[in-house]
């Protein structure tokens, strides 16, 4: 079994994405959400696929080489030149039957997340599986408190059985069905996206609002693990 988590880094796709202060904050988020919460993993029994615009400067590269090495995981660097290029040759990387997660690099998961979606596969093997949490929460890391800030939301894809052609990337979230894969849900309380600036979350641009802070629920507890 072969488990890959795919991120999106820093591919040409907006503007800013290009200038040595959005990579360098891009980098400040990796390692404190996802990086970080992914070298506390339970099963480390996978490879982390950074995808980045093929002409990343050398010390940015050297940068988050470090970084990932310090925490003694398993990753690649598959470089692209555009969105198209990505979109299009992604999939020459893995074979038929391989999981593939999609992640932004600056969620948070929790200590039994690959575990969770590993244990899932075993049972559903060979079924074209979309694997799809349904809590998903959001942190808005502009209150002074972070950690207690989490909003309950809807689904999100994450997962998904290679079938040879098509990566979590060939459709965005929910639209995957459109795919033809069969989804699977089970309510794991596994993920929470990040909320930082003016990045919101698709599901709350399209509500037209901006989340209210819970104090009440506990970030860690509130995860599973």
């Amino acid at each position: 079994m072969r488990h890959y988590i795919v991120v999106r880094f820093n591919l040409p796709w907006k503007k800013e994405s290009d200038s040595d202060s959005w990579i360098l904050n891009r980098i400040r988020l990796f390692n404190a959400y996802l990086l970080n919460t992914l070298g506390r993993q339970k099963n480390k029994n996978f490879v982390l696929d950074l995808c980045i615009n093929k002409n990343t400067s050398d010390k940015f590269l050297s940068k988050l080489k470090q970084d990932l090495d310090n925490k003694n995981l398993n990753y690649r660097f598959l470089k692209f030149g555009s969105m198209k290029d990505f979109k299009d040759n992604l999939s020459i990387n893995y074979k038929v039957g391989d999981i593939l997660t999609r992640i932004d690099s600056d969620d948070i998961v929790s200590s039994d997340y690959v575990e969770s979606i590993q244990s899932f596969y075993k049972k559903n093997k060979g079924k074209g599986i979309c694997y799809d949490y349904l809590n998903i929460g959001y942190l808005d890391v502009v209150s002074k408190d972070w950690v207690t800030a989490v909003y309950k939301a809807t689904s999100m894809f994450l997962t998904i059985e290679f079938n040879g052609k098509h990566t979590p990337y060939s459709c965005s979230h929910d639209l995957i069905r459109k795919l033809g894969f069969s989804v699977y849900k089970d309510g794991a309380k596994n993920v929470c996206c990040v909320c930082h600036g003016t990045n919101l979350a698709n599901d709350l641009v399209r509500a037209k609002k901006r989340f209210s802070y819970d104090k009440s629920i506990d970030y860690y507890s509130w995860l599973k693990g």
